[in-house]
């Protein structure tokens, strides 16, 4: 069973060679690489390894190369992963045992983060859960964000989503779903491919293995540029899944409490 590895870079020359010499240990891979228009050493650096490298002409976002990147796979077993994130012999393993059992399954580790544990298999999105994670961006109105927290449908656990660091997903199950959604220029798109393959009747099962993934390593971008995009990216699922007006509501909130603090 050939598993092709598909990884996205920008920007990501201090990680990218540690991630390529843990794949080029395992063996059995086809890995294909696309770079989102790198102007650092990234892509110098992931040819010495040997991936089939394919640099897009500008910044097209990780859902829109992920997908790129999936077309060009020749294998019917993908791995999402991020370049700093490091996979293991023990990793590809259980994943080929979990398929043999189940072979429709989106399946994903869990990971190490600065030394704590974090669970792969993440449960979904609410309103609650949503604005809880704008408010807390923001560090702004901490009780209101207390109370979110303690209603009892925070998580909605009729469904839950794959942390996009590592993610195992049988092409025909990633195919039916049409890929990661393209709307979502960075973050989020892994809660969309969970919800997409929960409402396909697919799921979401963890692997009993833990993977070291740095956090917010992938990429060299500035603190403030990473917080936009992730902000954008909820606002977008809100619109998604809540409608435009619910979107909107939790913008104008974020811009009051940003003219606030000012």
């Amino acid at each position: 069973m050939t598993i092709a590895i598909v990884l996205v870079t920008h920007e990501s020359a201090a990680v990218i060679g540690s991630c390529l010499a843990a794949l080029a240990g395992i063996g059995n891979l086809e890995v294909q690489l696309v770079d989102n228009a790198s102007t650092d050493a990234t892509v110098a650096i992931a040819r010495r390894w040997g991936p089939r490298v394919t640099v897009l002409d500008r910044n097209r976002g990780f859902a829109a190369a992920a997908n790129t990147g999936a077309r060009l796979a020749g294998a019917d077993h993908l791995c999402f992963l991020n370049p700093d994130c490091v996979l293991t012999i023990e990793a590809v393993s259980a994943a080929r045992t979990a398929w043999r059992a189940r072979p429709d399954a989106v399946l994903v580790p869990d990971f190490r983060q600065c030394g704590t544990l974090v669970a792969g298999r993440q449960p979904g999105y609410s309103r609650a859960k949503l604005l809880a994670d704008l408010l807390e961006m923001r560090a702004a109105l901490p009780r209101v964000r207390a109370r979110l927290l303690r209603r009892p449908a925070y998580h909605d656990h009729r469904w839950h989503w794959p942390l996009g660091a590592c993610v195992f997903v049988p092409r025909p199950v990633f195919d039916a779903i049409g890929g990661f959604d393209e709307r979502y220029f960075l973050y989020m798109e892994d809660c969309a491919l969970g919800a997409a393959i929960h409402a396909a009747g697919g799921e979401v099962v963890s692997l009993p293995v833990v993977l070291e993934h740095i956090g917010n390593g992938s990429s060299a971008i500035s603190a403030e540029r990473r917080l936009m995009l992730l902000e954008s990216a909820r606002l977008q699922w809100a619109a998604v899944h809540y409608g435009r007006p619910t979107a909107w509501a939790f913008g104008a909130l974020l811009g009051a409490l940003a003219c606030a603090r000012r």
